[in-house]
């Protein structure tokens, strides 16, 4: 867990349930018994797919019911959400987002939903 920033990771993001899973933490997490006591909160949205992750990505910073509650950090909000690649049937790159997430946050991750 990382003392001063909670981690999420959410995987198999770029649509569906999983991009939910995403936009309704980031739009929940300030008022949520998660964020008790009050930290910012990052969240990996992952996607096998480097396009479709990064266009998710973009989608979600331009959702207008984000941007008006001020969900996300470029509005003032406590949530940064960043595109990270994994695809879950890919053993090597299960090995690379975990020397990834351990490298970024050697404490460990607050938050791990498997979706995909």
């Amino acid at each position: 867990m990382a003392a001063n920033t909670r981690v999420a990771a959410v995987t198999g993001a770029n649509k569906g349930i999983g991009f939910a899973i995403v936009r309704n933490l980031a739009l929940q997490y300030p008022t949520s018994p998660l964020n008790n006591p009050p930290l910012p909160l990052l969240i990996y949205l992952t996607a096998r797919d480097q396009n479709k992750g990064q266009a998710a990505l973009k989608d979600i910073q331009e959702d207008q019911k984000l941007r008006s509650a001020k969900a996300l950090h470029t509005d003032g909000g406590p949530t940064t959400i960043k595109f990270a690649p994994l695809d879950i049937s890919d053993g090597q790159s299960i090995k690379s987002f975990e020397a990834f997430l351990k490298k970024e946050h050697p404490d460990g991750i607050d938050y791990l939903v498997n979706n995909a």
